[in-house]
Parts: C-alpha cells; structure tokens; sequence
C-alpha cells in the first residue's frame, strides 16, 4: 500500500512508497518508475519521504530506521540506518542539512548528524526537540555564503539557552553562544541569510531577539504590550526579500519591522467589524462570504458594509495556544500578507503590504485549515478548509473564490506544484493511501510545458510501464476514463507493481544488474553497531 508521497523541491517528481516499491511519478509526462526495495522497507515501517534540495536524493523515514536512495546520476542505496533495539525510542524527525548528511531526532532526545558517505556522525547534546516553531534550520545559501552551509539548533543545558552552530562537511561543532531567551521556543533565518531571528516565550519581555550569523545578538525587541504585561509575541515570519519581519500578536494584530533596524513600521489590526459603507462601492474593502445550498452548491456573494465576521467561539478562551493570530504567510513576491485570527477561523484577511491596508477578506462556511500561496503567482491564494475542495482566490480578480473538488477525502493535503507563472496551476493532494493532481484551470498542452530539466540517467535504472500513464489527461478532464475499458490510476500503479514484483529481470534496475543469492551483503555505514 502507498503510505506517503512527497514533491521534490524542483516540482516536477513525485515519490511515493507502495508495498515494497520506491515509485517515482513525472509531473511533466506521466511516467511511473518503480524500485523494488524489500525486504527493509517493510523493516523500517515508513511513514513519510523527504527530498533533498538538489532533488537528486529521498530520505524515507521509519519508526525503525532510516533508508537513503539516490534517483540521480548513479541511482541506488546510499545508507541504511536501523535503529536497532531502539534504546533511545522511535526516530522522530530525520532531514537532509547537506548534500551528503542529515540530522536525526530520536524520541528520548538524541540528536545526531549523520555523514552519508562514511559512516560517521557527530552527537548534537541537549538540543531541544519541540517548540512553537522550528528549533533547527539551515542558513540559506546565497553568494556571499556559498561555501559552507551553517546548521543551528537551540539548546537548553540546565536553565539557560544556547545556540548549537554546526558547520556541514567539517564533523567539528562550533562552540556554543548563549543565548538572551528565558526558554527559546523557536529559530528561523532571513531569506538573505543575514539575519537569525529567535522568539522566546510570549510571556518574556522582550519576545523577539535578533541575531547575526555568527552569534552576536543585533536587537531584542519588545512591543508596548508586552511592557504592560502582556503576551508579546506568537510567531515572526520574514518576507521573502527580507525586506520586512511581521511579528504575529497574542491580541490579533501583527507588527511589520524593517530589517535595517527592526524597528516597527506598520501595525494590522484584525477589527471586530468592517465598516466602509460611507466610501463608494469602489473604495470599499470587498467581503467574499461563501454559502452553501441545499444540493451542496457552493457560491460566493460580496457582503454589504458594516460586515462582522462570525466569532468561532461563544466565549473567548484564556489560553495562550487559542488566543491572538493562527497563521500568517507572505506571497511569492512579499506584497500582500494573509492572516488568520483565532477569533474567526473561518475567516481569512488580506493585506496589502505596499500601503499596509486591507485588501479583501473572505469568509468560508467551514474553519480554515491552512494558507497557501501560490509559488510563482503573486495574486493567487488556495484556501484550504478540509472540504475535499479547495478555495482559490485571485486577488486581482473582481470575482469572488473559485472552488475546485478535489475528489479525495477531507484529510488529503493540499499543495501548489511549482509551475511558471504563465502556465495552468497545478494542486497536489496527498492521502495516506495514495495522492492525486488537480488541474483547476485545465492542463497545459504538451507544447506550452516549460522544457524539462536535464535528465538525470534514469532510462534504464527504474521500471517503467509500457504506455504513458494518463493520470494528467483524466483529471484535466480531457480523455474521460469509461470503469469497464480503462483502469484507474491506482489500478496502474497496483499494475506495476504485481509486474515489477514477479519480474526476474528487475531484481536490481538502480545499478543495471543482477542480484545473486550468492552475494554477500553490502556494509552499511550506518550500522547499529557503529552508530549505538
């Protein structure tokens, strides 16, 4: 059975795991390629795929193990960690932090880097496992920091905090910097690499602390509520020019710093009720509010000023985790922010970055579940609610949301694949048992297809099916599947995988070659003996 899938950064592959098979699907052609890798995988248990950032590797996680497969030049079996008698529990989290490691998180606390290539690895003591955000993440490499990619995690030893620095590639960690946090919930990096912001719990004054790549604190800030008293900060998003740091609030408003001085800027302010009917029809901020029919016929219709949106809770809770703003998110180009509010989760408000204004807000039928923009499109939003469905909003539009069936169930995650600008959207939603391609604009022709990237010699290392796999011409709508001639695209991957599994000629398609009984087994680097 297919457990999990996963795009590749570049997005055009998909991998997925079904029973004993790595599969590779082509966003551009169709094409699936299959790897019979038993008997580990059933070994590790796999429950989710990772690529790594040059897409030539995919890390499949397990509860018992790691295994490492190369799709590039010379596909095959990088490493395979098995997590032996499990004294440190079920491997929790494992991700690339370099073309040839990854760190690993195990569930009573060891953290590990792991060198792919020899077998070594550094221990990484008291790094912190969980926080309100991310408590490790790698410095983006730009051209003045190409050379070395540096890996920072928050560390707590005893009752202060710490910054872990760790160069990949060097097997040696940086020392130390301590850090100005009571408990330090949280780490990201500006785009640009120049800065580190680190946010502490929003009941410290100051929340928010700024830090250069090599340790040196540059600002602490603190807001004028959090001098009172009150919470400060819930989380801090950078915009993708690293022009502006938006620091998401306890009492639904979000503060927008320059990152020259990161000093405030603009404050949004998420109202109770808008309020324009003074202001011409043109002028007015429009309010979308979706309503469903009696035969489940979903439409959108501009509401008339004053609008007030619905609160989600009678009574208003106390706790930090359901109080203030739930999610915030920068479009491709940073011009326009949309935000949720735990006060109206049904509710979604966008802004105009360039006048720091409202710019529309849109009220579903159902709590929105998550955000996202469209990777090249400045002006498109996918709304996701857990409908089976998706919300997609045009900003430049003066129609309301478009909704879009996804045809898969309500938990299926929805994504935007990476496509040009001029070309049709396409959305990847991904279930536990198998994922789908939605084309809600229809599907580009072959022609108009942006040029592949250069083919990485996998002609002759995976199976491949006879026929063009017709999964983009069926959901496009253009070749309707009749039940009775034509199987679905589940039955086509089951398909291969029942011919890949009894094939004597696919023993072994990585490395081109036979498998013998008579072989002795490869040595792995990441042995349990070696690593425990």
């Amino acid at each position: 059975m297919q457990t999990c899938a996963a795009l590749n950064h570049r997005g055009d592959s998909i991998a997925f795991v079904r029973e004993t098979f790595l599969g590779l699907h082509d966003v551009r052609t169709g094409r699936v390629q299959l790897k019979n890798i038993r008997p580990s995988l059933h070994k590790i248990k796999p429950k989710a795929l990772k690529w790594s950032d040059d897409s030539g590797s995919i890390l499949i996680l397990g509860d018992n193990g790691i295994k490492v497969e190369n799709v590039a030049k010379r596909p095959g079996t990088i490493a395979d960690l098995d997590n032996g008698s499990g004294g440190f529990g079920h491997i929790v989290a494992a991700e690339f932090v370099g073309k040839d490691e990854i760190v690993v998180t195990w569930e009573f606390g060891k953290t590990r880097i792991c060198h792919l290539r020899t077998g070594k690895h550094v221990e990484l003591p008291d790094a912190k496992m969980i926080g309100s955000g991310q408590v490790r993440a790698l410095r983006p490499t730009t051209k003045e920091n190409s050379t070395a990619t540096l890996l920072v995690l928050l560390s707590r030893s005893g009752a202060e905090d710490a910054l872990a620095r760790y160069f990949t590639g060097t097997f040696l960690p940086r020392a130390s910097i301590k850090l100005a946090t009571t408990d330090a919930q949280s780490l990201s990096w500006s785009p640009d690499g120049r800065w580190l912001a680190v946010l502490d719990v929003p009941s410290s004054s100051p929340s928010i602390h700024i830090y250069t790549p090599d340790g040196h604190l540059f600002r602490s800030y603190s807001s004028p509520n959090e001098e009172n008293g009150e919470l400060g900060t819930k989380s801090a998003s950078w915009s993708p020019e690293s022009r502006l740091l938006a620091l998401a609030k306890h009492d639904n408003t979000i503060e927008l710093l320059n990152t020259k001085t990161f000093t405030p800027v603009a404050i949004l302010q998420h109202p109770i009720s808008i309020d324009q009917k003074l202001l011409s029809s043109d002028s007015q901020v429009p309010v979308w509010q979706e309503s469903v029919s009696a035969a489940n016929v979903r439409t959108y219709s501009l509401m008339p000023h004053p609008v007030s949106p619905p609160l989600s809770k009678a009574r208003s809770s106390t706790e930090p985790d359901e109080l203030g703003i739930s999610e915030l998110c920068f479009n491709c180009d940073g011009s326009y922010i949309a935000t949720r509010d735990n006060r109206s989760l049904s509710t979604t408000w966008l802004w105009n970055v360039t006048n720091y204004s409202l710019h529309a807000v849109v009220v579903l039928h159902n709590n929105v579940r998550k955000l996202l923009w469209h990777p090249t499109r400045t002006h498109t939003l996918m709304i996701d609610c857990g409908e089976s469905m998706a919300h997609i909003y045009d900003l430049s539009s003066q129609e309301g949301p478009q909704v879009v069936l996804t045809e898969c169930k309500p938990k299926a995650t929805l994504t935007w694949l990476w496509t040009q600008p001029e070309s049709k959207a396409i959305i990847l939603a991904t279930e536990k048992l198998k994922f789908a391609l939605v084309y809600p604009e229809g599907q580009d022709d072959q022609a108009t297809l942006p040029p592949p990237i250069e083919p990485n010699n996998l002609e002759d290392s995976f199976y491949e099916d006879g026929a063009e796999d017709s999964l983009l011409e069926i959901l496009s709508g253009r070749k309707p599947i009749h039940p009775k001639t034509e199987p679905s695209y589940t039955e086509m991957v089951d398909d291969l995988v029942v011919e890949a599994a009894t094939s004597e000629e696919l023993d072994d398609t990585f490395r081109e070659k036979k498998q013998r009984a008579n072989v002795k087994p490869d040595f792995d680097p990441l042995d349990d003996s070696q690593i425990f």
